[in-house]
């Protein structure tokens, strides 16, 4: 479910929750925001969890700034994340 392309994996992770309905909700507000906002799964000592995140951008400054915004629009915990660390994180848990 990761949709990562390879080429800028720089995102901001808004939400992480092992419950997919509260996940789908997060990831339906912020779309009707205007938001690319995307799922992604990841199996943590044998418990699911959903991952909501923004963006598919090409470097960590474009990524600090959406954490900024996202921040200032009611989401206080979102943190900057990469790509290349999520996946790396999901071949180790299979």
């Amino acid at each position: 479910m990761l949709r990562y392309n390879g080429q800028s994996p720089w995102n901001v992770q808004v939400r992480a929750t092992t419950k997919r309905a509260e996940a789908n909700n997060v990831l339906g507000r912020l779309r009707a925001r205007g938001y690319d906002a995307f799922l992604t799964e990841s199996m943590v000592r044998g418990q699911m969890w959903y991952r909501v995140r923004v963006g598919n951008l090409a470097n960590q400054k474009q990524a600090e700034a959406l954490q900024r915004k996202l921040q200032a629009s009611g989401y206080p915990d979102a943190f900057v994340a990469n790509g290349n660390e999520l996946t790396a994180a999901n071949k180790q848990n299979r």
